[in-house]
Formats: structure tokens, C-alpha cells, sequence
């Protein structure tokens, strides 16, 4: 970009060359720009793909006019593609973050699945592709084991590119799933550890090496529900733990479970249980009372 007070870039290059079924991981990154910023005519040597995770740009590939790409869209650009890329104050756009990979792909294989044309728009709804480019760029320059877990990601990332459906001038992402059963315990492990801490969406996903999208997408295809509303059932559940244990007050039960104040606890225990904390310590009380 023209503006290198609006932009940040990072790259980093992938260590060794290892090649499979000619496919080779040169470098990724990850990229964030405010408006005003436009950059310079920028010629990808080997394919490309960005996927755009928030905020939106605009684009000028080849001889085409500008188009924009919001979050959840991407673009991969064939080797020897020429684009811009800008931010306008005037436009809907104000920032811009994304994730890229730079790779060769020697035996042609995704010549033959787009054709010869100057680029494919990618919709990546679910998230998944910005799982897999974030998984890349944070153990790329990891050592030896968190390396082949970037190449792992990488070559999950073709092999999802290669069977993507292929539609209008696009590539539609299918929602593989990236995580399994394990990450729910991976979750819950995290959240239990941090219980009265407070945590947020990011830091989690960091821990279980997945995007903050994707990880929600992944975790609610699981449970039916976001990592969110799982931390607060969980810390009710303490609650409820430390309510029939009878020597704590609302206060500090507040505190040792995460929640803000006593209030805060009574307003979220009753909206998932339906009973105010008082009324669920008078319910177990009665019911373990000897019966006559």
C-alpha cells in the first residue's frame, strides 16, 4: 500500500522447500489496512489466495474495473496476476484484515480445476479456509513440529480448494469439518482453567489453533451453541456448586465463577435455569429433606 500508516503486513517464508504432488508452501501472512490507503501494481509470481476475515477492500485485477470483497470472500490469483488493492474514506469500507498464502503448484493442478482465467472469487461462508490460513500463519515459523502442522494445514487447504464447487466464476467452500469431538473437550478444558478469569473469544481460539470464526462454526456444529454460551452454563454450574454448599456469599460466589457482581451471577442463572439462586437453594434444600 501507498499509505504505510494505514497498513501492516507480516510475512513469513516457509523454512525448507518441501514439495508433494508438486505443491510447495512459499510464504504467509497476515494483512491490515485503514482508509485512506491504495497500493502500487502488485504482480503475484506464484498462485495466491487471500481471504478476507473482517472489514472489506476493493480490488482491480487485470483490466478489470474495482470490485469489492467483503469478510467471508477471498480471491485467488493465478501466478503473473496484476491487481491494486485500496481503502477510500468515502466508501464502505474503512478497514481491512486478511490472511494470504504465497505457493507453487507445479503439476498444474488448479489450472486444471478453474481454467485460464485472471482470477476466481472464493466464498468461504463457514470459515473454514480462514481456519486452515490461520492455523498456517501461526506455526509457520514454529520448529520442526508446529512447521508440519502448517504444511498439514496447507495441504488440507488444496485438497479443499480442489473439491470446492465450482460455480459462476467462483469456488464455494464446503464446510469440512476442521475440528472434531476433541475440540469440544479442548473447549471446555480451557474454559474450566479460566473460569473466573475473563476471557475472551480470541484467546481461545489461539489456544485450540483455530480462527476465532472458525472456531465458532466448528464448536457450534458440535453443541448447538456458541463457546460463549458454553462458559456461561459452565460457571453456573460452579455457581450451583458452591450455592448448595451453603458457606459462601452471593457475592463472593459471583466472584469465584466469573461473574461481575451478585447481579450479575442472579440474572444469569435465572435466564438459564429458570430460578433465581435463592429459589434453586430453597428447591435443594426441600428436596433433601428427610420425607415423613
Amino acid at each position: 500500500m501507498n499509505n504505510p500508516a494505514h497498513t501492516f503486513n507480516t510475512t513469513k517464508s516457509a523454512p525448507g522447500s518441501a514439495v508433494a504432488n508438486g505443491l510447495s508452501l512459499c510464504s504467509a501472512g497476515e494483512f491490515h489496512a485503514k482508509a485512506p490507503s491504495l497500493s502500487g501494481r502488485i504482480v503475484a509470481a506464484n498462485w495466491t489466495l487471500e481471504i478476507f476475515t473482517s472489514g472489506g477492500i476493493e480490488l482491480e485485477i487485470g483490466a478489470k474495473p474495482w470490485k469489492p470483497f467483503t469478510a467471508g470472500a477471498g480471491v485467488l490469483y493465478p501466478p503473473r496476476t496484476a491487481y491494486r488493492e485500496r481503502l477510500r474514506r468515502e466508501s464502505d469500507f474503512h478497514r481491512c484484515s486478511s490472511l494470504h498464502i504465497i505457493f507453487e503448484d507445479r503439476r498444474g493442478h488448479l489450472r486444471e480445476k478453474v481454467g485460464d482465467v485472471a482470477f476466481i472469487r472464493l466464498r468461504d461462508a463457514e470459515g473454514t479456509a480462514a481456519t486452515l490460513l490461520q492455523r498456517i500463519v501461526l506455526h509457520l515459523d514454529g520448529g520442526s513440529a508446529a512447521s508440519l502442522r502448517a504444511l498439514g494445514a496447507f495441504y488440507e487447504l488444496i485438497s479443499l480448494l480442489l473439491s470446492a464447487e465450482s460455480r459462476g466464476g467462483e469456488l464455494l467452500m464446503s464446510p469440512r469439518d476442521v475440528a472434531s469431538p476433541d475440540l469440544v473437550a479442548q473447549v471446555h478444558g480451557y474454559l474450566r482453567e479460566h473460569l473466573a478469569d475473563s476471557v475472551r473469544l480470541e484467546h481461545l481460539a489461539r489456544r485450540v489453533g483455530l480462527s476465532e470464526s472458525g472456531l465458532s462454526h466448528a464448536y457450534r456444529r458440535l453443541t448447538g451453541r456458541s463457546p460463549m454460551a458454553a462458559l456461561r452454563a459452565l460457571r453456573v454450574e460452579a455457581a450451583k456448586v458452591r450455592l448448595v454448599r451453603g458457606n459462601l456469599k452471593l457475592e463472593a460466589i459471583a466472584s469465584e465463577t466469573g461473574f461481575a457482581d451478585a447481579f450479575h451471577l442472579s440474572r444469569t442463572f435465572k435466564q438459564i435455569l429458570g430460578v433465581s439462586p435463592t429459589q434453586y437453594l430453597r428447591g435443594a434444600a426441600e428436596r433433601s429433606s428427610p420425607r415423613p
